[in-house]
């Protein structure tokens, strides 16, 4: 009753206003085979997962928007997995006082910088953020959101928890430097968690690119630290065409008390998402508690795509290995994975894109264990 009185609410907003509607819908279909990593293979799964997202934006007035998104989630034929909710509703208003000031309020949608300190995933949060330009050639955001219900998937915490940020970017040395602070305050266990959070980015040469990270995490019961290392090229490819490259290094380690400690390994938050297009498997599939955080987990990997000159297709294969930096009893390696696939464009409304995926466990996964396998087939409409 409270999503759909929201969605009441705006109505009035955006019926009177300059409108810009549309419709996203993401179908995918999964085979797995041996999903339980069993010596003896276990049952295959197969399933179809749906993603619709209807939204609405409109001009008010002059400097004043209004935007509303309706999600609906669901894995076809179970309806306890169906999840329908308001993604967003804000207003936002900007040239405020004449200043270089906009301020966005209501459930939004939040990204800070490529999404991997904090990202809503598309489910939104409930606050306000104010986004200037400030002297010196510096754009700054601050932030304050109380978690909803939805997105305490991909945060730790309740309802009952807040969080904030401070972010300022600036050129620096022709590349971009981003400072960073995160607090999450769970007021109903009454732990803080703070992170500081340095990153930069640049141009090593024509076409290749480097981005590194450090975030310090600390608080009430929390200590810990998370280091990403990425480095991207694009150019021709001999005999492939247009493509490219890339090479990470992830890692995120540390402690919390409240965790316990079993024979394989310590657990440590580091709240540091990963960066989307690691493994299409073993970051979906991994076990509960690991949801969106580099959590006592190390992440290498490389990969390629390209655009075959004769072929309407786009290719790409990737490989990750999965570590547990402060493994207990020498059970450190999670497993390998191999990604390889393609992606063809029908027109820009409608993508398709298939992946098959290999992930071999380790001795921190399961002992005697056998390698598992995904096909994925995915369609995207925009409308």
């Amino acid at each position: 009753m409270k999503k759909l009185i929201a969605i009441i609410a705006l109505m009035p907003a955006v019926v009177f206003a300059d409108i810009d509607a549309g419709l996203k819908m993401r179908i995918r279909s999964y085979s797995v085979s041996n999903p339980d990593y069993s010596s003896e293979t276990s049952d295959p799964r197969s399933y179809f997962a749906q993603r619709t997202r209807f939204y609405l934006s409109g001009i008010l007035k002059k400097d004043i928007m209004a935007n509303m998104t309706i999600q609906n989630k669901t894995i076809w034929g179970r309806s306890d997995e169906a999840d329908f909710f308001l993604e967003t509703g804000f207003i936002s208003v900007g040239k405020i006082a004449n200043l270089p000031v906009t301020i966005e309020i209501g459930r939004q949608n939040f990204r800070l910088n490529e999404g991997i300190l904090i990202d809503d995933d598309n489910i939104g949060l409930d606050g306000i953020k104010i986004s200037a330009e400030l002297p010196l050639s510096i754009n700054g955001q601050a932030a304050g959101f109380k978690l909803i219900e939805s997105s305490t998937k991909n945060f730790t915490g309740n309802s009952d928890t807040d969080v904030y940020v401070l972010s300022i970017e600036r050129e620096v040395l022709k590349g971009k430097l981003f400072l960073n602070y995160f607090c999450e305050n769970d007021k109903s266990a009454g732990k803080r968690k703070n992170i500081m959070d340095f990153r930069y980015e640049s141009s090593l040469i024509k076409d290749t690119k480097w981005m590194a990270e450090v975030a310090k995490i600390g608080g009430s019961k929390f200590d810990a630290m998370g280091y990403i290392l990425r480095i991207n090229a694009e150019g021709e490819i001999s005999r492939l065409g247009k493509g490219g490259g890339f090479l990470l290094f992830a890692s995120g380690s540390g402690d919390n008390p409240d965790t316990p400690t079993d024979e394989n390994f310590k657990t440590a938050t580091s709240h540091i998402k990963e960066y989307g297009g690691f493994g299409e498997y073993y970051i979906a599939h991994r076990e509960d508690g690991r949801s969106n955080t580099l959590e006592n987990l190390q992440i290498t990997g490389f990969g390629f795509h390209s655009k075959p000159t004769r072929l309407p297709i786009k290719i790409f294969a990737n490989y990750f290995t999965y570590t547990l930096p402060e493994a207990a009893g020498g059970a450190d390696a999670i497993g390998k994975e191999l990604d390889a696939g393609a992606k063809y464009d029908y027109t820009e409304n409608i993508k398709f894109r298939l992946v098959f995926s290999n992930f071999s466990p380790d001795e921190a996964t399961k002992e005697n264990s056998s390698s598992a396998s995904q096909i994925l087939l995915e369609a995207k409409l925009a409308f």
